[in-house]
């Protein structure tokens, strides 16, 4: 039984002998195969012939020098604006009788925009110039007492009192002439007032009445646009304002033009 015992243990570690050499075998293979790849990459990169060398790029230089100023382009943005444009409107309140331009319509200088009805004012003047006629007929009669009384006071005849009451009567008379006419006078300045005509050549952009529109003094009527010089507004650095001068020209892009 003892020798038996011994054989197995013998078979036993020549088992585990032969297994470990196997693995040890397989170990060195692995191990050849990996130095073996490592040296033949290290091969193939030593054998890649070296790139082709090249000539350097010639480079231009230039020798830098200080100086005292420099120029330079600069842009601004702005809009184009015309050179007037004025709400227009009567310096009198009325009834709007007629407007005579239309949006878009290119007006001359002094045509008619618009008129205010007159009626009243015509009424009036003419009421004025019948107190006119009936004053300077009471003047004429005033006259010839005055020429009457100088002429009894020369022969002796007239009391000093009278005179000057001819005298007072006919200087009363033209003094309410004058103010009469005066009177007439500005209805006639109304009347013009009640046409409203164009003060420059322009385009109307904008009309906001029509005819029976009841206005108040200073009411716009329409709205009259200068095109013949259009400017331009730009704003611009105050750094650069600080050099621009009166009648420096500076160029300007509009609609892909320059002006």
């Amino acid at each position: 039984m003892a020798d038996s015992s011994r054989s197995q243990r013998a078979g036993g570690w020549v088992r585990t002998l032969l297994r470990g050499g196997a693995a040890l075998l397989v170990a060195g293979c692995l191990g050849l195969v990996a130095f073996g790849g490592i040296a033949y990459l290290h091969a193939r990169a030593e054998a890649r012939p070296d790139p082709e060398q090249r000539p350097p790029l010639p480079v231009a230089t230039l020798t830098a020098e200080r100086q005292q100023s420099y120029a330079t382009t600069e842009f601004y943005t702005g809009r184009v604006e015309a050179r007037a444009e004025t709400a227009l409107a009567f310096e009198l309140p009325g009834l709007v009788t007629e407007v005579l331009a239309e949006e878009g319509d290119r007006i001359a200088a002094g045509t008619p925009i618009a008129l205010l009805d007159t009626d009243l004012l015509e009424d009036e003047k003419r009421r004025l110039e019948a107190d006119r006629r009936a004053l300077e007929a009471d003047l004429a009669f005033a006259e010839k007492t005055e020429r009457r009384q100088q002429s009894l006071e020369r022969k002796g005849f007239a009391a000093t009192a009278a005179l000057d009451q001819a005298e007072s009567a006919v200087r009363s008379l033209r003094a309410r002439i004058v103010s009469t006419e005066a009177a007439i006078a500005g209805v006639d300045t109304r009347l013009a007032k009640s046409t409203l005509f164009a003060p420059f050549d322009g385009v109307i952009s904008d009309r906001r009445v029509d005819p029976g529109a009841v206005l108040d003094a200073g009411m716009p009527v329409a709205t009259l646009m200068a095109v013949d010089r259009p400017e331009l507004r730009i704003g611009i650095a105050p750094e650069t304002a600080k050099i621009l001068r009166p009648g420096d020209r500076v160029d300007a892009m509009v609609g892909g033009r320059s002006y």
